[in-house]
């Protein structure tokens, strides 16, 4: 049996659909900073015009923005798993991007954000 360990990306620049190129280490290491995620893996594929980012949430603040948005009383996987929770994150995402520096312009606004659990 062998194990194999990830430890970086081959390639970390990464042209769009549109031409645009993307620096995935740099978004990442941006959007680690978000205050709701403990990790995150950005995901580009060339014949796109967006990209996906996988997200590790931070357990006590998403539980926090939850109460802030009337969500009580929900079990940690289906929270994670609640469009409104979803759409709070990436409307967070987003904000944070845009704060960090100009490049967030263009491409947060293709973002998908999927919370998950382990």
């Amino acid at each position: 049996m062998i194990l194999a360990m990830l430890l970086d990306r081959k390639k970390d620049l990464v042209k769009l659909q549109a031409g645009d190129y993307v620096s995935l280490g740099k978004v990442e290491m941006s959007l680690k900073l978000c205050p709701l995620i403990d990790n995150l893996c950005l995901y580009a594929d060339s014949s796109k015009v967006f990209t996906v980012a996988l997200a590790v949430p931070n357990r006590k603040n998403l539980e926090a923005m939850a109460q802030r948005v009337g969500i009580v009383h929900v079990q940690w996987p289906e929270l994670c798993d609640h469009p409104a929770i979803e759409e709070e994150v990436l409307s967070q995402l987003k904000a944070h991007g845009l704060k960090c520096t100009y490049l967030f312009h263009f491409f947060i606004l293709f973002c998908h954000t999927v919370v998950s659990y382990y």
